[in-house]
């Protein structure tokens, strides 16, 4: 079954990565799933009577590994419009004329409306660590917006509303 889960993966991973498939990429994709190699070396270390269960459990690997990879990759993509939608308001922010680095989840619930509670902007923060962080604005925690910007840039100003 392991082994079904990782050739399903990684065919998966190699077929949805390709940008525009090309028919050669499917013949192989379908290739690796139907697993001639693996069922001849299946018979190979096996008796006849558990080739059915050992080819049985093959397919349900594979059938895990090629959809798995999938539904997490949605799961994550769930958050892309909360991650835009809180990047885009932290980003818009001025005050006393200087762009924003960081806001009170407070101030997001407030500006953004009641579905931003702090469990959901903390969510967010855990779903793309690359782009935020968890921050102390004046006290208070809040959402920071971690540096693009190469190590000589001006440091982040705090501010909130």
């Amino acid at each position: 079954m392991l082994l079904g889960i990782l050739i399903g993966w990684m065919a998966s991973k190699t077929f949805v990565s390709q940008q525009k498939p090309e028919v050669k990429v499917l013949e192989s994709t379908v290739a690796v799933i139907v697993g001639g190699g693996v069922t001849a070396f299946l018979q190979a270390v096996t008796d006849a009577k558990s080739i059915s269960i050992r080819l049985s459990t093959y397919v349900i690997g594979l059938f895990v590994g090629f959809f798995a990879p999938m539904v997490l990759d949605r799961l994550a993509q769930r958050y892309e419009p909360d991650r835009d939608q809180l990047l885009g308001h932290i980003e818009g922010k001025v005050v006393n004329g200087k762009p924003i680095t960081m806001m009170r989840f407070q101030t997001i619930q407030k500006d953004l409306g009641p579905r931003w509670t702090e469990k959901r902007s903390r969510s967010v923060v855990r779903t793309y660590p690359e782009t935020f962080r968890i921050a102390k604005v004046r006290g208070e925690p809040g959402v920071g917006l971690r540096k693009r910007e190469s190590p000589a840039a001006a440091e982040p100003t705090e501010g909130s509303s």
